[in-house]
């Protein structure tokens, strides 16, 4: 017998064939080691790639940038996920790029499970699997580097087919399932999505339970399982929930002003221009492109193609920016189209006969997740801001349309289900297969009309145009339930007649969803007449959008291509297998047009640069003493100098970035400018409080002639002593030190000592002696009378402290550092950050998963009981 007859070994097959295509997609970074794959966040946070794996259990304390920062408090990307495992396995700046890798053959996975039980049909399943983790709105975020989203999509497919198995069978493995699929969201880090995926699954199993199961008892049970599922996963990933969430909304920059308005929460969102790229790829370009060595030209994705003749005229006409990209973002780097075949196939399940109800529901989901994602073009989405819990801190709501090619997917298999059914409807299913994909076409030319008219088709017009094409589509599906000919004379007759066939539900959801996709084509540029949104966004490049209109075309053709071999492999009396070959080959040419732009590798040692000299000259007078090496404040592009590179050099940078930064030391360093730092920088007599309170040793910066560093020889160490207290609020506190307050001899603390110190300038000395973490440091401190130690690190309230064995408060000292009192002479102090919220999280997760373990053998066993039996 044929092993690939057997599903457990055709699954391992095609897993192991699709990773083998992976190898070959990615080969110039896979076998190269010398190569990092181009993914610009997590080259910019490589240091913190590296910091990960210092130790097994992750330092609860990040001080390798911005002062210090918690580590899981923050939301330390991937912490704990397991894939996170990889960078213990080899060099962890080259892991990130096979995460992405292992990422995208999980997605593959995932959606061919889910297809294969869609379908009925394991080739079938794997057709859908490989269009989805190929689909340009999933793939095309390896070059943003975002892997949290990409983990969430990735088992999104698993987690559908785990509702659709416990609400349709009671299936308590798939409880399991859906349950550790959250987790894997979850420990992903990217709360935000994995939330927006929730109310997507929770509205399936709605769906699921209201036409799947019999009676109400039977719906609520199951709903209660799904809930159980739910239940459990929240629990045993909720160290990563709620310790962030406390902390964003308290002490991160995120919590406050300008991040919690509703200008923030609209921007990065769709536009009607991403909209249009859905249906086809070369509509509007994006900022990711190669240059060709010889003649400079562009060369980007989906065919949009600048010659430099061509970017010298749009140059010449007075465009400053992308010749590429011209929407109202302020860049693009990801594509918004989920591929030809997939997108054909999905519409065509609106108009197959007998799942229209399933297409409805899949196609309001879409229009649900654009109402969403649309943001201030959505009339919709203020109504979400004010009603969904958590949207307030949110941004990015394009992120929405991740659900695109999954939906996709679910509306896909039905239709090729109906393609190889042999049965009694098979003609009438073929027929109105046929005039869906007419229907397609027409969609596709207006798109094409709209884009050399666009500024016509973001107005009323746009909404005539959809009302018109939503008529067509109701017609169009009358005809074909009553048998009729599509012409002119029939469709009048049938409005005459009042559409008789589709039931009223789905024609008023067809005309509902083209209805609300016109007010987004009619709301034009008006967020830019709104003072709260207007700074987010710019108008639209008229000039780059009209000289590159002909740049659709090569797409526009290449997705006829598509949809004619489409057509032609279902008419044809082939194998299912060789259809699929064919329809995969076909596919993977059109997503490489798409995708190949964000297939880029960088050199590793532009940025992992182990013996850079600029550093070896910093640390050298501490080599004696590396744990008192003072940090540094590095205002260099250099790539292995910048922003959060340092932990390869076990160093630590005043600046860097993260978006959960401290507010208190936003404000002490004068913001992301650090114009506190800078205060007479270039005066090596004046007084620089901030840089010397913060310990920084050394400003790094950029000249024509290289990198370079100014030494500050200032700075106060990193713990220093003081017998004199004042108070005073941290912005009073920050004002204090930029107008001449005497820094070495008073500490300013943010609340009142339980003593104040014996009082004058106390003398003697406070040494790091020991951080065998970053959220440990033991000082030996010696002082001529009783007073405080100051810690150059950022304060936080889970920092704790012992002096001599005894707790002592920490205080918050000049608005950011931490403080502490000390006895006269010598003693020890010692200091942990420990995350309340975090422990006491991490023991209900712990008793969770013991729960789910327990559960799990149960079921084991259970199903054992019941085999026996039979």
């Amino acid at each position: 017998m044929n092993i690939l007859n057997k599903k457990p070994a055709f699954f391992v097959a095609m897993s192991a064939l699709f990773f083998a295509i992976l190898l070959i997609v990615f080969r110039n970074f896979a076998f190269d080691s010398s190569q990092l794959m181009l993914n610009s966040d997590q080259l910019n946070g490589i240091g913190s790639r590296i910091l990960r794996t210092f130790n097994v259990i992750l330092t609860e304390w990040d001080d390798s940038r911005l002062g210090g920062i918690p580590t899981m408090d923050a939301l330390f990307a991937d912490a704990y996920h397991p894939l996170v495992w990889t960078q213990f396995l080899m060099d962890p700046a080259r892991a990130v790029g096979f995460k992405f890798i292992l990422t995208i053959w999980v997605a593959f996975m995932s959606a061919m499970l889910l297809a294969w039980n869609l379908t009925g049909n394991k080739w079938w399943g794997s057709l859908l699997g490989f269009l989805y983790a190929f689909s340009p709105e999933y793939f095309t975020y390896i070059y943003g580097g975002h892997d949290g989203k990409m983990m969430v999509f990735a088992i999104a497919p698993l987690a559908l087919l785990a509702v659709r198995k416990i609400v349709r069978d009671g299936s308590l493995p798939y409880l399991i399932v859906f349950a550790l699929s959250i987790v894997w969201m979850i420990l992903g880090s990217h709360l935000q999505l994995t939330y927006l995926f929730l109310w997507g699954a929770g509205l399936y199993t709605l769906y699921e339970a209201a036409f799947h199961c019999n009676t109400l008892a039977t719906r609520g049970k199951r709903i209660g399982l799904a809930a159980a599922a739910l239940a459990f996963g929240l629990a045993i990933s909720c160290f990563q929930i709620i310790p962030p969430y406390l902390y964003t909304t308290t002490q991160s920059v995120r919590g406050e002003g300008e991040h919690t308005n509703y200008g923030h929460a609209v921007s990065w969102s769709f536009h009607q221009e991403e909209m249009a790229q859905m249906l086809i790829p070369g509509f509007i370009g994006v900022d990711v492109y190669e240059q060709d060595e010889k003649s400079g030209d562009l060369k980007g994705s989906s065919l949009v193609n600048v010659s430099m003749d061509e970017y010298r005229k749009i140059a010449a006409s007075g465009s400053q920016g992308s010749p590429f990209y011209w929407g109202h973002n302020s860049f693009k780097l990801d594509h918004n189209n989920a591929g030809a075949l997939l997108t054909f196939l999905g519409f065509l399940c609106l108009f197959l006969p007998g799942k229209r109800r399933w297409a409805s529901f899949w196609g309001l989901g879409a229009v649900v997740a654009l109402s969403y994602g649309m943001g201030d073009h959505s009339p919709f989405f203020k109504l979400w801001y004010n009603i969904l819990p958590g949207v307030k801190n949110f941004r990015a709501p394009g992120m929405a349309l991740f659900w695109l090619p999954l939906l996709l997917v679910m509306m896909a298999g039905p239709v090729l289900k109906a393609v190889t059914d042999e049965g009694e409807n098979a003609a009438k299913n073929r027929r109105a297969l046929l005039h869906g994909t007419a229907m397609f076409v027409v969609l596709l030319l207006l798109v094409v009309i709209a884009r050399f008219n666009w500024t016509t088709f973001i107005s009323p017009f746009g909404f005539v145009v959809c009302l018109a094409y939503a008529a067509a589509c109701l017609g169009v599906m009358s005809l074909d339930d009553q048998g009729k000919a599509i012409n002119a004379k029939n469709f009048v007759e049938a409005f005459k007649a009042k559409l008789p066939g589709t039931s009223r539900g789905i024609q008023a959801a067809v005309v509902i969803g083209f209805a609300i996709i016109g007010m987004f084509l009619m709301s034009g540029q008006k967020l830019l007449n709104d003072p709260i949104t207007a700074p987010y966004f710019k108008p639209l490049n008229e000039i780059v959008m009209n000289a590159t209109a002909s740049k659709i075309i090569p797409s526009f053709i290449l997705i006829l291509i598509v949809i004619g071999v489409s057509i032609a492999v279902f008419k044809w009396k082939g194998s299912t297998p060789a259809k699929v070959g064919i329809l995969a080959l076909v596919a993977g040419i059109e997503l490489m047009t798409i995708n190949g732009a964000f297939i880029q590798n960088v050199a590793a040692n532009e940025y992992l640069q182990p013996k850079n000299g600029v550093v070896a000259a910093i640390k050298a007078p501490y080599k004696t003493d590396s744990l008192n090496t003072p940090r540094v404040l590095s205002l260099s592009r250099n790539k292995a100098l910048g922003a959060n590179i340092f932990p390869q050099y076990h160093m630590r940078n005043a600046d860097g970035f993260h978006d959960n930064e401290l507010s208190t030391y936003r404000e002490f360093r004068g913001g992301q400018g650090n114009a506190n730092y800078l205060i007479n920088v270039g005066d090596p007599t004046a007084q620089h409080p901030f840089l010397d309170l913060m310990n920084i040793g050394a400003i790094i910066f950029d000249t024509q002639r290289g990198t370079t560093y100014m030494p500050i020889t200032t700075t106060m160490g990193e713990a220093y002593i003081y017998g004199e207290s004042a108070t005073m609020e941290d912005a009073k506190a920050i004002d204090a030190l930029k107008n001449g307050f005497e820094y070495r001899e008073k500490v300013i603390l943010s609340e009142e000592p339980q003593n104040k110190g014996e009082g004058g300038v106390a003398q003697g000395k406070a040494k790091l002696v020991a951080s065998p973490k970053m959220d440990t440091q033991v000082f030996q401190v010696e002082s001529d009378r009783a007073g405080f130690m100051v810690v150059a690190g950022n304060y936080h309230p889970y920092w704790n402290a012992t002096v001599n064995g005894k707790e002592a408060k920490v205080y918050k000292a000049f608005g950011t550092l931490r403080a502490v009192e000390i006895p006269k002479g010598k003693s020890e102090v010692r200091m942990e950050y420990r995350s309340k919220p975090f422990h006491a999280c991490i023991k209900v997760s712990l008793f969770a998963l013991i729960l789910l373990i327990a559960f799990g053998a149960f079921v084991v066993v259970k199903d054992r009981k019941a085999q026996a039996k039979s």
